[in-house]
């Protein structure tokens, strides 16, 4: 081998290990990483890969959730994004905690609970408008909520339509439409 060579093969192992010990040192860094977003307007999610600083992809997805949240509620308004969290390219580990951290796990939840019990239209639109309502202002109350509806429903799920909900479900509905 030439020298030059020598140099390029070293240079190059030199920046590929550099490139490895700062992504393990900055695990959340935009050198290598992929943030995620929830639109608390609809639920949905947007994804958006980094690589050397640099922007690789963006990508909206429209969550199970959202797409209930369109076919019952109308269009999807102008979306809020808000970071749900941030995973790093290698060696997977835990994110970084952000206040709507597992809110896609949250709409599962809610979606098990809607399965669940035979929830009317109705009622489908106010626990939805509801959850929204409660993750543009509050994310921990509605992850509370996501756990009380799916404890609702599994006391109700006889087959019998559900037509009559408790008060807290639709209190943030009517609460956060009065005050717009």
């Amino acid at each position: 081998m030439t020298r030059l060579v020598k140099y390029v093969l070293i240079g190059l192992v030199t920046s590929i290990g550099a490139f490895t010990i700062w992504s393990m040192c900055h695990p959340w860094s935009r050198i290598n990483c992929t943030t995620r977003y929830v639109d608390v307007n609809t639920g949905r999610m947007r994804s958006v890969r980094y690589f050397l600083f640099l922007q690789v992809s963006d990508t909206i997805i429209n969550t199970d959730f959202a797409t209930l949240r369109k076919a019952i509620c109308g269009n999807f308004q102008e979306p809020e994004w808000h970071t749900e969290s941030t995973l790093r390219g290698f060696l997977p580990k835990n994110s970084p905690q952000y206040a709507y951290l597992g809110t896609f796990l949250w709409q599962d939840t809610i979606l098990i609970g809607l399965e669940t019990a035979k929830f009317s239209g109705q009622e489908k639109r106010f626990i939805i408008e509801s959850f929204l309502a409660l993750l543009k202002t509050n994310p921990i109350a509605a992850q509370r909520f996501s756990v009380d509806c799916i404890k609702f429903a599994n006391e109700h799920s006889s087959g019998e339509v559900v037509t009559n909900l408790p008060a807290w479900f639709l209190y943030t509905t009517t609460h956060s439409t009065s005050q717009q």
